[in-house]
């Protein structure tokens, strides 16, 4: 299975106002099956957010990837600047050598082993997951800040209706508590 979107945009308002635009660009997911096991790929080449809110923005761009930039040619990878740490740690996950085509602004990848499944339970054998995030820039205003986490509250308030029950195993944890 395989879902692609080339790009989409968001737009948050707040009585008949754009606060933030969120873009998001070159977003992949892959579900590749075997008999051995299952993985799951899921890509963000790119990803924005603006301040809408005024005409002249102190800080029109909220968050974006440090690395990675929006162009009319697509999305390019340019280091702007890179600690020692930093270098080490892109050395040691083989990502020394990233280009426009290979960067992500975010990747995750889950594998899943069906052999040692055991088929008396749900429980399920992940073998690895592998999740890589560039370095963001993060620009709010406070006020903003309390917006969106006002937002994002009322979002958690619909979300937790106990749609999903505790598995029985976690119940069956609570006892040792």
């Amino acid at each position: 299975m395989e879902l692609r979107i080339q790009s989409l945009c968001f737009s948050m308002v707040h009585r008949r106002k754009e606060l933030i635009t969120l873009f998001v660009s070159g977003v992949s997911a892959d579900v590749e099956e075997t008999d051995e096991r299952t993985t799951v790929k899921f890509d963000l080449r790119y990803i924005q957010m603006d301040n809408q809110s005024e005409a002249e923005p102190s800080m029109a761009v909220l968050i974006r990837p440090r690395d990675l930039y929006y162009t009319r040619n697509g999305i390019e990878f340019k280091l702007e600047r890179e600690t020692e740490k930093e270098a080490k740690e892109r050395e040691e996950a083989r990502l020394e050598n990233l280009t426009n085509e290979t960067a992500r602004m975010f990747q995750l990848q889950v594998s899943i082993n069906k052999r040692n499944h055991d088929a008396r339970s749900d429980v399920v054998h992940v073998e690895s997951i592998i999740f890589l995030v560039q370095t963001l820039t993060i620009k709010i205003q406070f006020t903003h800040f309390l917006k969106v986490i006002g937002f994002l509250f009322h979002i958690g308030k619909i979300l937790n209706q106990n749609v999903t029950p505790v598995h029985y195993v976690f119940e069956q944890d609570q006892k040792y508590v």
